[in-house]
């Protein structure tokens, strides 16, 4: 069966639950003036931010990132985990690069929304990642 749903910063929590099922790890914990929600499903991860105050169940809040270190998914244009990082530059050119633990290519979509690639030494796609920054 092939099933197509998208996933992405804005939709609720709660989507990711109906679609994938309750079989998932939930972390929840307040930092300062905000509860932040992390709900694991093996190598895909969707975050949550709200105002620890809101005391609306945290399924209602707004996912502000994907992380996704699965093949089984991919973006709207077609990059996957795995994919070479080659693909992706020759399409959008090369990003804004960071180094941490891992090669990082970063494209803005405005000021408050991107996309992330992390590559390994040899080019592969291991991880992308969906952001929204989260004004306090």
């Amino acid at each position: 069966m092939d099933v197509r749903v998208e996933f992405g910063c804005g939709m609720r929590l709660q989507k990711a639950e109906d679609v994938l099922g309750s079989d998932f790890e939930k972390e929840e914990k307040e930092i300062g003036s905000l509860r932040i929600v992390r709900c694991k499903y093996g190598n895909v991860t969707f975050g949550a931010v709200a105002q620890s105050s809101d005391e609306r169940p945290s399924g209602e809040f707004p996912v502000v990132f994907v992380e996704c270190r699965s093949p089984w998914f991919h973006t709207p244009s077609g990059f996957r985990v795995g994919d070479s990082y080659e693909d992706v530059r020759q399409m959008y050119g090369e990003g804004d690069v960071s180094y941490g633990d891992s090669l990082k290519h970063t494209y803005w979509f405005d000021e408050a929304k991107s996309m992330s690639f992390v590559v390994d030494g040899d080019g592969v796609i291991e991880e992308i990642d969906l952001n929204v920054v989260v004004f306090g």
